[in-house]
């Protein structure tokens, strides 16, 4: 027997990326996302440049905000409003999602913050990223921290 969640509790989708983090998969929607970049570095830069204007957005790295363990970082997801770049492992592909479904209560906690709800993409289940938590980690970046990212190299991570 098939059981469906509440449709009252469902939002519509739409097209998401998906991505790859320490073993989990994740996505994102894609109209989130400006632009995704490859890492070419060991090191992950504090900050790159926007396209087009140059100015320094910083950079998050993913696992980090999700308290997963350290994460071969490969890619760059640019968020578009948000004005942040979050470092992730790799891209997996895109998908059309029909619907977003509530998180059910076994998230708990700052889970609840970190993701929209869930998605069934290929006959999984996966959490949709709320893009935000980013740009509130960016946010939360010491002084310290965003002055480093302010003095980095304008071709930093392109």
């Amino acid at each position: 027997m098939s059981v469906r969640p509440n449709p009252s509790h469902a939002v519509p989708g739409g097209p998401v990326v998906m991505f790859r983090l320490a073993g989990y998969q994740f996505l994102i929607a894609s109209a989130e996302v400006e632009e995704i970049r490859d890492l070419h570095s060991a090191s992950l830069p504090a900050a790159i440049a926007a396209r087009g204007s140059g100015r320094q957005i910083p950079v998050i790295a993913a696992d980090q905000v999700f308290g997963l363990p350290p994460a071969k970082l490969e890619q760059l997801l640019v968020l578009k409003v948000h004005r942040v770049a979050v470092a992730i492992g790799r891209i997996e592909g895109m998908a059309e999602l029909r619907e977003i479904v509530a998180l059910p209560p076994a998230f708990h906690g700052q889970e609840r913050s970190w993701y929209r709800g869930l998605g069934m993409v290929r006959q999984q289940i996966m959490p949709v990223v709320n893009a935000g938590v980013f740009a509130e980690r960016a946010g939360a970046l010491s002084p310290e921290a965003a002055a480093t990212a302010e003095r980095a190299q304008p071709n930093a991570g392109t």
